[in-house]
């Protein structure tokens, strides 16, 4: 049982793919539909889709009572990485790191109007490509993954077990895969799923989440900035369209509409929204007298997940040492903007540690 297995297949789950090579066994779901055989619901809520990305299904074991827009899950290989902007606040970054995405092909971009359709007030963030320009995305880099669907963690005599439903056209079969070390690379979603299933988030227990606040304005198309304390990044109108229908490459073709006023801003704030959740009813719920702080979840930033006021990473190691989890569930982001260098930083000290 020497084995280090990683559950996912978005960002984080690439980080720590490369960091670990051949000693980790990535397992990940690529067929869903089978999965309600198992007992697994449809949660439409907790959907997310953009017109020109590939569909994915909320499937799992909670269901939701906080309506559309709060929370999101977006279960299929390559995660979140399929939707993302790919950005990246490289002076949050040391050297080693930052050499570290550049050797497993992984090209930081300078963000320009030209390059990327997009300019920041932090000279610092860049966008995260592959070597053919488009944006990156973390099924270029897993290699083989394990089609299947962990269902839920349990302590082994020197371990841990992981039962995982894999889905074979239109059955599921249950297995266990033994390992002495789990990484969660899950979405939230995923992770409070199978915390649940796996007995470390129980029925009448409360989460938090926090993300820094956010808005989009429109804006002079202009490279230049006034001085404030936000993180703003600027795209063209045609570079927003592209993102906001999920179109990771093609920005060579559209050049003619770079400069075509307004440009639409993201403007990361470095004040906190926290929303307070509970488990109810076996559904995710906003604790009692409490409702979503405006505009809760639109970044898709929220991350440092806390259970009954405990931080999630010291509840995994409670439940085994061999347990962690790496991804936005798992990090507090240490200023507003992109969140992936928080992932990378904290994939780099906790996989480190274990040698």
């Amino acid at each position: 049982m020497d084995k280090t297995i990683v559950i996912g297949t978005g960002f984080s789950a690439a980080i720590a793919k490369m960091l670990l090579g051949d000693a980790a066994v990535v397992i990940g779901c690529g067929a869903q539909a089978p999965l309600a055989v198992a007992g697994l619901r449809r949660r439409l809520g907790l959907e997310i889709s953009k017109l020109a990305s590939r569909s994915a299904p909320s499937m799992g074991t909670l269901g939701s009572a906080i309506g559309k827009g709060v929370l999101h899950d977006f279960l299929a290989p390559g995660g979140n990485s399929n939707l993302w902007g790919g950005f990246v606040d490289l002076d949050s970054l040391t050297a080693a790191q930052k050499a570290f995405l550049a050797t497993n092909g992984i090209h930081a971009q300078p963000l320009s109007f030209a390059r990327t359709g997009s300019v920041s007030n932090r000279p610092g963030i860049a966008q995260l490509q592959a070597a053919n320009g488009r944006i990156f995305c973390a099924n270029s880099v897993l290699g083989r993954v394990v089609d299947g669907y962990a269902e839920r963690l349990a302590l082994a005599e020197d371990g841990i077990e992981v039962t995982v439903l894999a889905c074979e056209g239109a059955t599921v079969r249950r297995y266990s895969l033994g390992a002495r070390r789990v990484i969660l690379c899950t979405g939230v979603v995923q992770t409070l799923d199978l915390l649940f299933r796996s007995g470390m988030l129980r029925d009448g227990d409360t989460f938090s989440l926090s993300e820094h606040k956010y808005q989009l304005d429109l804006a002079k198309c202009s490279e230049t900035f006034e001085p404030c304390a936000e993180t703003i990044i600027r795209f063209t109108a045609s570079r927003a369209f592209l993102h906001l229908a999920g179109v990771q490459g093609l920005w060579d073709r559209i050049k003619f509409s770079r400069f075509v006023p307004p440009c639409i801003e993201q403007r990361f704030m470095s004040e906190e929204n926290v929303g307070l959740f509970e488990i109810r009813d076996g559904a995710i719920a906003f604790q009692k007298g409490a409702v979503a702080p405006p505009g809760f979840g639109r970044s898709i930033h929220y991350c440092d997940l806390k259970i009954n006021g405990t931080d999630v990473n010291g509840v995994l190691e409670a439940f085994n040492p061999g347990a962690m989890g790496l991804g936005m569930a798992f990090v507090k982001q240490r200023q507003p903007g992109p969140i992936s260098d928080s992932i990378v930083t904290d994939a780099f000290e906790k996989i480190h540690r274990i040698g």
